[in-house]
């Protein structure tokens, strides 16, 4: 995730809140850097989930993407391991005896984040084939119609309203809808091997009928990305600003596809073009085209089946998956409420008090941790990771320290390099870690900074040691 334009500004009251017993977490205040940060530390006893050590541990902070434990941990409780968002496909009209289809193919979305995904263990492309294949069955040739996604399942505000203007429009804030297609992420190649010059565009994959990208990119030399693409959701136009590293034939950035249903509305058509059925229509979705009307009922042509939501969320928490995140979130709404980000977050709270875990340090804007608004203590934090760790679904899903994920290169090449279970957050001034610490004591941590002077690497490094000595003091 990149850098997001945030400086916390808390609070006069932090000198009255810290509170330690713990050489440890004494020595890790005192790290270079950290004289204005906000800085809270809660280290609970796995088997009675007492606290056994704190810092700042009710004080509220700014969480980046462990906030996704809050969401994943939800999900995990109130859905099987094996649940699975299910796209139904239909065909209205008939189809005679020649091959032809006279009427609509009509995508029913789910909320299914990972049709035509690159993660997880469906290949991409397997939702399109099995349109075809029952396309195939049925002896259809040619289809008269359209190819229509019916898009209304989710509430077309995609993205959260606290998401910040810098963020929107880039891959890592892409908006969930009623139908979600390739991860809603393209990518745009420049050449930077001009010195002195402004990046060229190479080109656009995939292409997206209409959409144009103004280039506003700097030309100055550079050692890092800078880019930031603008644009919100539905829209076609997109603006490109900042810098990229020179000298390079290609450099490739990612934005979000404005309209994710009707790029796979287009997909689903170009590729049976290419394989033999012709489809006489255009492409269009049931919220550009409310005015559209079915000649006949529909009949079901197939389903297509999203991988199981074990490994969805062990993709969210492994990889910090912002769009899938915010899928479960619309899920959680959809399971008792209207499919809004807003309801699922009432729910979320709603069954988290159920369960007596109080929720007034939970401050929420959205499912993954983008928003710089987000809030929560980590003491909340711990209490939740107690309640949910005899649920495998949720543990198995935590990157494992030194090994994999977003985790792999965090505390290599230290005790515990395998034998802690973590979800990172970071996001401009913000490192967070939350997990479990499966020593022979074993214990439930969380380690939430905001506002750091340092750098990210000596921070990290910090937190390493803080870890490792908090896994053995007594």
């Amino acid at each position: 995730m990149k850098k997001i334009s945030f400086i916390s500004s808390l609070l006069l009251l932090i000198p009255f809140c810290a509170y330690s017993q713990s050489s440890a977490i004494d020595s890790f205040v005192k790290t270079k850097g950290l004289e204005h940060s906000l800085i809270g530390v809660s280290i609970c006893d796995t088997k009675t989930g007492k606290e056994l050590k704190q810092y700042n541990s009710n004080i509220s902070m700014v969480p980046a993407s462990t906030l996704k434990t809050v969401t994943t941990s939800t999900v995990c409780t109130l859905f099987a391991p094996d649940h699975r968002f299910q796209t139904k496909i239909y065909y209205v009209g008939s189809i005679s005896g020649n091959g032809t289809l006279d009427g609509d193919i009509v995508i029913v979305g789910s909320g299914d984040p990972t049709l035509g995904s690159e993660y997880g263990s469906i290949p991409a492309n397997t939702f399109n084939e099995t349109i075809l294949n029952a396309l195939r069955e049925r002896g259809v040739k040619n289809v008269s119609g359209s190819i229509v996604s019916d898009d209304r399942l989710i509430p077309y505000q995609g993205v959260s309203p606290a998401w910040t203007w810098e963020d929107m429009g880039n891959y890592y804030a892409a908006g969930v809808y009623g139908i979600n297609y390739a991860d809603n992420k393209y990518s745009v190649t420049f050449d930077t091997s001009k010195k002195g010059c402004k990046p060229i565009v190479k080109s656009i994959k995939p292409n997206i009928e209409g959409m144009t990208i103004d280039n506003n990119l700097l030309d100055y030399a550079c050692s890092y990305d800078s880019s930031y693409i603008y644009g919100a959701p539905f829209s076609l136009k997109r603006e490109v600003y900042g810098a990229l590293p020179q000298k390079k034939d290609s450099y490739t950035i990612y934005g979000d596809i404005p309209d994710p249903a009707l790029y796979a509305a287009s997909q689903l058509k170009d590729f049976l073009l290419n394989n033999g059925i012709d489809v006489l229509g255009n492409c269009r979705t049931l919220r550009s085209d409310q005015t559209y009307k079915e000649k006949s009922e529909r009949e079901l042509l197939t389903i297509h089946n999203s991988i199981p939501l074990s490994e969805i969320v062990r993709i969210i928490n492994v990889d910090s998956n912002n769009m899938f995140t915010e899928a479960l979130l619309r899920l959680l709404s959809l399971k008792l409420a209207d499919g809004s980000a807003s309801k699922g977050i009432y729910e979320l709270k709603k069954f988290w008090e159920k369960n007596n875990l109080n929720t007034e340090a939970l401050f929420m804007y959205d499912g993954c941790g983008l928003s710089p608004e987000n809030r929560v203590s980590p003491a909340f934090f711990t209490k939740m990771l107690f309640l949910m760790r005899d649920n495998k679904m949720f543990v198995n899903s935590l990157p494992v320290a030194g090994v994999d994920g977003t985790l792999a290169g965090f505390l290599k090449n230290t005790p515990l390099q395998g034998k802690a279970r973590l979800k990172s957050g970071s996001i401009g001034g913000v490192i967070c870690y939350v997990g479990y610490i499966n020593t022979p004591d074993p214990k439930i941590v969380a380690v939430m900074v905001n506002n750091y002077n340092c750098s990210s690497y000596s921070l990290r490094r910090a937190m390493e040691k803080l870890l490792t000595s908090l896994s053995t003091e007594q």
